[in-house]
């Protein structure tokens, strides 16, 4: 006579749901590469890697890479943020990186529109063009009053 089948373990509320342990891991590798991949752009800036260029305003390379590496910082700080894998020994540096993130996501907008506003005939036409999407996609992430999600 074959032996019964075991039952399965009742879940438990720190039983993972079908998918969300690779989530997790997924979140895990993808801050671990955004946070190098950022610390790679700040040591270039401080080896001098990134030559002076002269450029007006935002259309400046250092200027350019110091953005973006602190923007990659930012988000991949949220993201952990976010998962089970954010270490509480940071929780108490919340409000410094939220003012830190926040404040890079406003230099994002500021910064190409006062390049706009200012250097626009410097500038040449790709960094014209870089200039009115970097205004655009600030306008849009700096919007106070998003629209309600439609299916919550």
């Amino acid at each position: 006579m074959p032996s019964p089948e075991p039952e399965p373990e009742p879940e438990t509320e720190s039983s993972p749901e079908p998918g969300e342990s690779y989530a997790v891991q997924a979140v895990g590798v993808a801050a671990v590469l955004g946070f190098l991949s950022a610390a790679w752009g700040f040591a270039e800036l401080a080896t001098g890697r990134i030559a002076e260029d002269r450029r007006p305003g935002f259309a400046r390379e250092r200027t350019i890479l110091w953005y973006t590496s602190s923007y990659l910082a930012g988000v991949m700080w949220l993201s952990l943020r976010l998962s089970p894998l954010y270490p509480a020994a940071l929780t108490p540096l919340d409000p410094a990186l939220c003012a830190a993130t926040i404040a890079v996501y406003v230099f994002g907008f500021v910064s190409p529109l006062r390049t706009v506003l200012v250097h626009w005939e410097e500038l040449t036409p790709t960094e014209q063009l870089r200039m009115k999407g970097m205004v655009a996609s600030g306008a849009v992430g700096l919007n106070p009053k998003p629209k309600p999600n439609p299916n919550p």
